[in-house]
């Protein structure tokens, strides 16, 4: 695994990238509540650098739930968090945007995690902010993230057989 240098992620991250191969959800074996993708890219970048989408979504939760993750060479440098349980609390570290540091965002608000505003590495995707979207819609979510971060394509709905006692 080769490491990224700042400049090559920051022109990675602001690309235009599209999908090698057809985004699909897969069950995941070790968490049977979860459906799981990976999905290669690529741009007209040619850093050789690995490249790739994650992503997870519940399978019975009544609002599904989930992520998705930017990942450059093994290290995750944006992501979105949709509907998570818990809370969370931005570092108070200088580095962090002053209108960021110390934010507490409450459990059920989806945030999103972009490289810009947490820009080092090895790449950490501390810095959270609150996205005003209709995100108790899944794949708004999921739209809103891919358009945020160049990626070309669609990725289809996860599995979702919503239960109100699993």
């Amino acid at each position: 695994m080769r490491m990224a240098t700042l400049e090559q992620i920051d022109a990675l991250v602001s690309a235009r990238k599209s999908f090698v191969g057809i985004p699909t959800w897969k069950p995941n074996p070790s968490k049977p509540e979860r459906s799981e993708l990976l999905v290669p890219l690529r741009c007209g970048l040619d850093f050789g650098l690995r490249l790739e989408l994650r992503a997870h979504a519940t399978l019975t939760a009544v609002q599904q739930r989930g992520g998705l993750v930017l990942i450059v060479e093994g290290q995750p440098v944006q992501r979105i968090n949709i509907l998570p349980h818990g809370p969370h609390t931005n570092p108070f570290r200088p580095e962090v945007p002053a209108e960021l540091r110390g934010i507490r965002l409450p459990p059920q608000l989806t945030r999103i995690y972009l490289w810009a505003d947490g820009r080092y590495l090895p790449a950490k995707t501390e810095v959270g902010k609150s996205i005003s979207l209709d995100t108790t819609d899944f794949d708004a979510a999921v739209s809103y993230f891919l358009k945020i971060t160049g990626i070309e394509g669609d990725i289809p709905s996860p599995p979702h057989t919503p239960r109100l006692f699993a």
